[in-house]
């Protein structure tokens, strides 16, 4: 007996989606330059299940792209914090 798709599939939380993307952003700060391929394997998600998260930070200005589909690689923006030290 199989599930329906609509049933295996559970929503994911703005929580869910929070941590999934700072998993995803630690991943870019500590690999900047790397396409998908490198970053899924630190973040233990599939391609995917990243889209959206890539989609939140590049919104929010965290992350940018260089590249297109399968070459496109991603690059943590500078933030202000070190700005006081």
């Amino acid at each position: 007996v199989r599930a329906s798709a609509s049933a295996a599939a559970k929503r994911r939380t703005p929580s869910e989606m929070a941590a999934l993307a700072e998993r995803l952003y630690l991943a870019m700060c500590a690999k900047p330059g790397e396409t998908m391929t490198v970053l899924i394997a630190d973040v233990g998600a599939t391609a995917s299940e990243l889209s959206r998260p890539v989609a939140m930070l590049k919104r929010t200005g965290r992350v940018r792209t260089a590249g297109a589909r399968n070459h496109m690689r991603y690059f943590p923006m500078a933030h202000d914090t070190s700005a006081s030290a």
